[in-house]
């Protein structure tokens, strides 16, 4: 096995995963105050966005009080020419729709999400910041909570149309 398909591993898995779901719902939660469940399809765009080198760096790269529309909007800048990338998200996102659920799965087991099957909304059960990570990882924790605040600040229909998704 190679160290680039170690090092894949140790990030995409899911465990890790389930942290930033819950980081994500955390922080949308934080944000849209009441109420403060996030809609299950939303996770499923979650793990797309920070798996993926591009989108990555933009979200590190987009400060926090920008938004996302800012950040959807860097991707037809001229400097920057991915309009593909953000286009690619709904497949990608189906590509990975298995992980979500394990990883969501897992986070419902761990206690660190609270799943309303009949509203097919997810709520965090705890607020507390992520403490006994490695410092590795807390760049992908920061931006799963600055995706979920900018989540948080949009309807389920400005989402859809900021990134181009359908849920």
């Amino acid at each position: 096995m190679s160290a680039l398909s170690r090092e894949v591993d140790a990030v995409q898995n899911a465990a890790f995963a389930s942290v930033l779901l819950w980081r994500f719902c955390a922080a949308y939660a934080t944000v849209r105050q009441a109420p403060a469940m996030t809609p299950m399809p939303v996770l499923f765009v979650v793990l797309p966005l920070l798996f993926d080198e591009d989108t990555a760096t933009m979200i590190a790269s987009t400060q926090k009080a920008s938004g996302l529309r800012l950040f959807a909007g860097k991707f037809a800048e001229s400097k920057h020419a991915k309009t593909d990338v953000l286009l690619s998200l709904e497949s990608r996102a189906k590509a990975l729709r298995p992980q979500t659920l394990e990883a969501l799965t897992l986070a419902l087991k761990a206690r660190l999400l609270f799943l309303d099957a009949a509203a097919g909304q997810v709520v965090a059960l705890s607020q507390a910041p992520a403490l006994s990570l490695p410092d590795s990882v807390r760049p992908l924790i920061r931006s799963a909570e600055k995706l979920g605040g900018w989540s948080g600040a949009l309807s389920l229909f400005e989402l859809s149309t900021t990134l181009q998704v359908t849920f």
